[in-house]
């Protein structure tokens, strides 16, 4: 049933693109599938952003039209789409209803760069004709990909039956993880299994001296150069850490002393007092009078 729907739309690709048309968006949301009479039929629907090809942009340049994890990798990166666009949207949807994933996961920025950069991986369990098909279908250059009337046919010549399997991915922490350690010169930390160890849950055992080396059989004393390098590391990751604590402590330092010298010069000086003026020694009654007058004047 995916391929006959998949055959269907190709077939219908290949009527507007001989009329001059480009969908543009070409994906299971637009797909509409019923059943006649036991029979799978399929449309295709949603023509409100198709463009006629050499026509007249009804866009802005460098807009994107069209859903994200659909687009072919010329029109995210701008140009002018083709008939060709839509077979390699066509392309994408196939594999996804193949496979039940999606092509290009991740983030918007992140599924619309990769398609730039590498083809979809092509899932396990496809014979070599068809295989070859998709890969056109999804190929990178326009230029190498079939058109709509020729997809068509060879889906008419499908001959796999699955299931059809993703080959895993690696892991995205451990992709990140080994390039930490590659940029830092360290290779990861493993953990090796203790000499000896028994098995099972609760199991313990002990840790084997410092400098032991296994022999080439395994069967000997663990070398211990892994275990005794993830201190090291943690200590390696906590320096940054800890100089980055000193820096911000020594900065609210200055800051506030910074602030308490401003407050302290921003503060009015304090009234110097006059010094108690003094007079020449005068004697007889002028100097009692003198002696007088200034005893009155005094605060």
């Amino acid at each position: 049933d995916i391929v006959e729907v998949t055959r269907q739309i190709a077939d219908g690709l290949a009527h507007v693109h001989s009329r001059g048309i480009v969908h543009r968006d070409v994906k299971p949301a637009n797909v509409l599938v019923a059943r006649d009479r036991g029979r799978v039929v399929a449309k295709l629907a949603d023509l409100g952003i198709a463009r006629l090809v050499d026509g007249t942009r009804m866009t802005a340049v460098g807009t994107i039209i069209g859903t994200a994890a659909y687009l072919s990798p010329e029109q995210v990166l701008g140009e002018s789409p083709t008939p060709v666009s839509d077979v390699y949207s066509l392309g994408l949807m196939l594999l996804e209803t193949l496979t039940g994933e999606p092509c290009y996961p991740g983030t918007r920025a992140e599924s619309l760069t990769a398609r730039t950069t590498r083809p979809p991986r092509i899932p396990h369990g496809l014979t070599p004709p068809d295989e070859a098909l998709l890969r056109a279908m999804t190929a990178i250059d326009p230029a190498e990909r079939p058109g709509a009337a020729d997809v068509a046919v060879r889906l008419a010549q499908w001959t796999s039956d699955g299931p059809f399997r993703v080959a895993e991915a690696v892991p995205r922490a451990a992709v990140t993880a080994d390039l930490d350690a590659t940029q830092a010169g360290l290779a990861p930390t493993r953990t090796l299994p203790l000499a000896g160890a028994p098995d099972g849950p609760g199991a313990t055992a002990e840790a084997p001296a410092p400098g032991a080396t296994a022999d080439a059989t395994g069967t000997g004393p663990l070398a211990v150069s892994t275990t005794e390098r993830r201190v090291p590391l943690l200590e390696e990751a906590r320096r940054p850490r800890r100089l980055r604590t000193l820096l911000l402590a020594g900065g609210a330092t200055l800051a506030a002393v910074a602030v308490a010298t401003a407050a302290f010069l921003a503060q009015p000086a304090p009234e110097t007092p006059a010094p108690t003026p003094t007079y020449p020694t005068v004697d007889g009654e002028l100097g009692t009078s003198l002696d007088e007058l200034q005893e009155s004047v005094q605060p």
